[in-house]
């Protein structure tokens, strides 16, 4: 019995030995001289993979550099990669082989911009990376995912503009309103949208942090009522290219006294390029204005009872013009370092001031003003340098309290403000920049039809000196007709001005500055007209002012005309 227990033990042990020899046969190669067998070829021999517990089959198991796993891996961007509007996510997703989770991929975009490279890590072998498209810029895009293994994949996207979107707001809702709550819509919105609220009352403070037109329908029958004590009723904020129209703001004085709270109907902050025109703001401490802005515009709006008509802080390169600024406490105030603004066109009446220009404001211009029955006319703060005229012949402004010949005066005849702050040029009539001695008008013709945009070439012979600041064009009824560009030149001088879109009073094209067109003489002009202005069909125009004629008019559709002239009006 002893013998055949010892015997199946030997048995065992030479089992167990011979096991090992085949093994090791199999892993070494089989044989002296032979290499250890490499299953996978990733340089390290199966029976060292084993002992080191890493997998024997698979070449990226431990070294991920190794020859065989790179030409077994790769790297994979999910495409076609669809079109990105720029504002929205980019989503950049993939996949790669032979990587353990966690394993990164580096992505990176480049094209008319570069985007900075963002780190992707597998999970399942499957990556995802998401960029901020803000503020990039149209055109064609490479998405390059890298390993840094060697292993790379690419492919291309488009990022477009996004197109502009208008939303409809109705505190009624109705088929085809998108929302009954003005904030709404501009939460909303995408810059470039336009807001268009129809008549009714909404809910004040509104905040706005994008490029948008907010547009009311009718400034007399649209409500923007202030709800709470903590803001204005409407504020704009850290944005440029923001226009807000056709609104009558409501304080709601029974919520807060606004001596003590300051806050304003239309409020803008760190705002460039901005527009507030053709609103109706009473009862507030400031009716419209703010702070660090530039290129920013208050015209056309109606604004009265309020501590501070219209009110600028640091504010460079901006105009207040055309406004109606009544019973307030003070008008217009120019306030602390803001310099180069423009103040004009405006009726300033029964404020307690009428216009000042504060601490370290330089260059700011006011002129062609209508400065009438103020407790105190003009105040400028510590002698700082402004001008109160426009130079000669523009003109200066009209003063109630103020006796002067001539629209404008000789200069002979200043308004003295300050020792600082003259208006050199007054004017002896309200309006007097604007009077019949001063404009070249075609008038509007008794049939305005057959009308279309198109570009004229003319001459233009006035029967007397015109001071022209702006030029009015006579739209047909119901249409949008409008000049987009003008130019005026002869042989030594030449001036041009562009349509500034739809805003406030969008019938006239204002130019930089001020200019004479001089009796007797011809200058050449060209007008380039929108939508549908009535015409004059003649080749030669006479009118009271003068002459005008058309060289010729190539409308839309490219047809030549030469006796179609759009109604115009030089003031």
């Amino acid at each position: 019995m002893r013998r055949i227990k010892a015997t199946i033990l030997i048995a065992i042990l030479l089992g167990i030995m011979l096991g090992f020899a085949l093994l090791h046969g199999i892993a070494s190669g089989g044989g002296e001289g032979v290499p250890p067998r490499n299953s996978d070829g990733d340089g390290y021999s199966d029976i060292d993979e084993m002992l080191a517990g890493t997998d024997p089959d698979d070449p990226c198991d431990p070294d991920p550099e190794c020859d065989a796993c790179l030409f077994l891996s790769y790297v994979s961007l999910d495409y076609p990669i669809e079109n990105v509007t720029i504002g929205d996510p980019m989503s950049i997703t993939g996949t790669a082989t032979h990587r353990a989770d966690g394993f990164p991929v580096y992505i990176s975009v480049s094209g008319p911009i570069e985007f900075p490279t963002q780190t992707a890590l597998l999970i399942n072998g499957t990556f995802n990376t998401t960029f901020d498209t803000t503020g990039a810029e149209e055109g064609e895009y490479l998405v390059m995912a890298d390993d840094l293994y060697g292993c790379t994949d690419q492919a291309t996207v488009f990022l477009t503009e996004r197109e502009a979107k208008t939303w409809y707001v109705d505190d009624d809702g109705g088929p085809g309103i998108d929302f009954t709550n003005i904030q709404d819509a501009i939460d909303a919105a995408n810059d470039g949208d336009t807001i268009y609220v129809h008549n009714g009352t909404y809910n004040g403070n509104l905040y706005i942090w994008k490029s948008i037109t907010l547009q009311g329908e009718n400034p007399k029958e649209t409500f923007v009522k202030l709800i709470q004590n903590n803001s204005s009723d409407i504020v704009v904020a850290g944005v440029e290219d923001v226009t807000v129209s056709g609104f009558t703001m409501i304080s709601n004085t029974f919520l807060f006294n606004p001596e003590e709270i300051h806050l304003s109907g239309i409020e803008l902050n760190h705002a460039n390029n901005c527009n507030v025109s053709n609103n109706i703001i009473s009862d507030f401490w400031g009716g419209t204005g703010g702070s660090e802005l530039s290129f920013c515009n208050f015209t056309g709006n109606d604004i009265s009872n309020n501590s501070y008509g219209v009110y600028v802080w640091n504010c460079s390169y901006s105009k207040m013009a055309d406004n109606r600024v009544y019973s307030n406490g003070e008008g217009i105030a120019i306030c602390g370092w803001s310099c180069n603004n423009t103040v004009a066109n405006n009726s300033i009446f029964l404020n307690g001031l009428g216009a000042s220009t504060g601490n370290y404001c330089d260059f700011n211009r006011i002129y062609h003003n209508d400065f009438v029955e103020n407790d105190e006319q003009a105040y400028n703060w510590n002698l700082r340098t402004n001008f109160w005229d426009n130079g000669h012949p523009s003109g200066g402004n009209y003063w109630s309290d103020h006796n002067c010949t001539g629209n404008p005066s000789n200069g002979s005849q200043p308004y003295i403000i300050d020792e600082d702050s003259i208006d050199q040029y007054p004017f002896e009539d309200q309006n007097g920049w604007l009077l019949g001695e001063n404009i070249f008008d075609t008038k509007a013709p008794a049939n305005p039809y057959p009308s279309i945009f198109g570009a004229l070439t003319g001459k233009i012979k006035p029967n007397h000196d015109v001071i022209v600041n702006r030029m009015y064009t006579y739209a047909c009824s119901g249409t949008g007709g409008h000049t987009e560009y003008v130019r005026f030149e002869n042989e030594s001088w030449n001036i041009t001005a562009s349509w500034d879109g739809y805003k406030g009073d969008w019938h006239n094209i204002t130019f930089d500055e001020a200019f004479t067109l001089y009796a007797g003489l011809t200058y050449n002009y060209t007008i380039r007209t929108g939508s549908y202005p009535q015409i004059h069909h003649n080749r030669t125009l006479t009118v009271p002012d003068g002459e005008i004629t058309c060289s010729e008019f190539i409308d839309a559709n490219g047809r030549r005309y030469d006796d179609w002239i759009p109604a115009i009006r030089l003031e």
